[in-house]
């Protein structure tokens, strides 16, 4: 519903609609609009988490294992019609589900990179600053879905050169 119409037109007589539910039901599992909206931005981050996860081959390690990530995050990204529209419009619209989906996705990748540390493909680090790489690949993801997928429907592939670049950069900063 929200990749459909946004989050300001996801009227709960439309969500109640497509579910084929009464209204008055609706309020059984849900004390206001609110609290469906922000639900979908954490099942969106856990579904994106276990596709990625589901796109790592076995054989994988260190920088192949990290651009094969960011390629499965685009795939994702590409695959999902209402990905683009619901995360950035989740930022005003639903605050609280868009912290949450924060959390998971930084905690999904925190643990990717424990487990780089623990294979030696990355140099051990403490906790804050494991987190700090955590957010700066995030962002680097983030900023690149804004440039190479609009929300207006354009799901080309993302460039190679783009993947070439990347791991260059995560070859160079991070790994050994």
């Amino acid at each position: 519903m929200v990749g459909k119409y946004g989050y300001a037109e996801a009227s709960i007589s439309r969500i109640t609609e497509a579910a084929n539910v009464a209204q008055g039901t609706f309020y059984n599992y849900f004390e206001t609009r609110q609290a469906i909206l922000d639900l979908l931005p954490p099942r969106y981050a856990q579904k994106m988490n276990e596709y990625i996860a589901s796109r790592m081959e076995p054989g994988l390690c260190g920088v192949d294992r990290e651009v094969r990530r960011l390629e499965a995050f685009f795939d994702f990204f590409r695959e999902t019609k209402e990905s683009a529209r619901l995360v950035n419009e989740a930022t005003v619209m639903a605050p609280e589900g868009f912290a949450r989906f924060g959390v998971i996705v930084r905690k999904g990748y925190i643990r990717a990179l424990e487990r780089s540390m623990e294979r030696g493909e990355i140099e051990r680090m403490d906790p804050k600053e494991l987190g700090d790489v955590a957010d700066l690949l995030i962002s680097i993801r983030n900023g690149l879905s804004h440039m190479m997928l609009s929300a207006e429907g354009n799901r080309k592939r993302v460039p190679k050169r783009f993947f070439d670049s990347y791991r260059k950069f995560v070859a160079k900063a991070l790994f050994r």
